[in-house]
C-alpha cells in the first residue's frame, strides 16, 4: 500500500511538471523579447527563513523588489521582480541586486499579458521542482521493502 501511495504522488508530480513544461513552451512560442528599465526599487521588512538551518526559524530581513517598466505596442507596462534580500532590518535599497536605470530583458506574451524576466529560472523553476519530487518519490518507492 505504501508503494502505491508513493507511486501515486510521483505520478501526480510528474503530470504537473509535464503540464507546466508544456505551458512554458507554449508561452515561449508566443512571447516577445523586450527591453525594460528598472524605474524603482523598494525595501520591505519581513521575516525570512535562512537556508541550511534545521528547524528553519524565521529571522528579520530586508527584501527588495524592483519595478521594471517596459512597453509593448507603445503601451506602458510594469513587472515587479525580487531584487534580493539581506539579513536584518532597515538596510538601504542600494544593497538590492537591481538599481534604478538598469536595463533588464523581459519576455512578454501579448495574448495572456503575462511577463517574466528573460531569465530561465523564473520560467522553469516550478516544473523543475515537480520533476525533483518525482525523482525523490521514485527513490523512496525503490527503498520501500516488499511485503
Amino acid at each position: 500500500m505504501q508503494k502505491l501511495i508513493v507511486l501515486f504522488i510521483a505520478a501526480i508530480a510528474g503530470l504537473t511538471g509535464c503540464m507546466l513544461s508544456i505551458d512554458n513552451l507554449s508561452f515561449l512560442g508566443r512571447a516577445e523579447h523586450l527591453a525594460g528599465k528598472v524605474s524603482s526599487v523598494t525595501a520591505s521588512e519581513e521575516q525570512c527563513h535562512k537556508s541550511g538551518k534545521t528547524p528553519k526559524t524565521p529571522k528579520p530581513c530586508t527584501r527588495y523588489y524592483a519595478t521594471i517598466d517596459y512597453q509593448h505596442n507603445n503601451t506602458p507596462r510594469q513587472l515587479i521582480v525580487s531584487a534580493g534580500q539581506t539579513s536584518g532590518r532597515n538596510h538601504p535599497v542600494s544593497l538590492a541586486s537591481y538599481q534604478p536605470g538598469m536595463v533588464v530583458d523581459v519576455i512578454y506574451d501579448p495574448r495572456s499579458q503575462v511577463a517574466y524576466r528573460d531569465h530561465k529560472p523564473d520560467l522553469w523553476y516550478k516544473a523543475i521542482i515537480c520533476f525533483v519530487i518525482v525523482l525523490l518519490m521514485l527513490f523512496i518507492w525503490a527503498r520501500i521493502p516488499e511485503k
